[in-house]
């Protein structure tokens, strides 16, 4: 299976401000769905800035699973039996230790922090508030009926904007040491 060079990547079917899901009709690109969708996708590609300008493997890695994990969600969501799709209570458990791990390697500040002592920090805490946003579009999903995550899925995008923000204090902690 390969890309069909006849094929456009414009459908035209759009045109009228709605689109498809997966077992789903045509639906508004206004719907509650759909904002999920683009945040957790708007998340997944301010992750990717911050792989790209990372130095480190392992970090990058990291950074990479997330991104996967996440990929995963929008599959579940998209096809809109969340419900149903397995997220690995492990993959929580994995951003926990990392939390851990971090929170232990700096001394936490006591005021508010003011993003931008560091470009990696900085964009880390964008995509620290982009995970808090899918939250509130979780949120809204679950409120209105149309979709409903498994405790996997609303605790790993919970700990996620956690292990950002912690991530990066530690790069705006180690951007000054340098």
């Amino acid at each position: 299976m390969g890309w069909d060079p006849e094929q456009k990547i414009y459908t035209k079917a759009g045109d009228r401000l709605t689109t498809s899901l997966p077992r789903n009709s045509r639906i508004s690109k206004s719907d509650d769905r759909l904002q999920l969708l683009g945040t957790i996708d708007e998340l997944t590609s301010a992750l990717g800035i911050v792989r790209a300008e990372s130095d480190c493997n392992d970090f990058k890695r990291f950074i990479l699973r997330i991104q996967q994990n996440l990929m995963s969600i929008m599959g579940g969501t998209a096809d809109g039996f969340m419900h149903t799709t397995l997220f690995p209570m492990h993959e929580v458990e994995i951003l926990e230790k990392a939390i851990d791990k971090i929170e232990n390697s700096y001394e936490h500040e006591n005021h508010f922090v003011c993003p931008g002592d560091t470009l990696r920090g900085a964009h880390l805490d964008m995509a620290r508030t982009i995970a808090r946003r899918a939250e509130r579009c979780m949120a809204e999903c679950y409120q209105s009926g149309k979709l409903i995550f498994p405790d996997t899925v609303t605790s790993y995008v919970n700990r996620l904007s956690d292990y950002l923000y912690v991530a990066a204090r530690l790069a705006d902690m180690q951007g000054r040491q340098a």
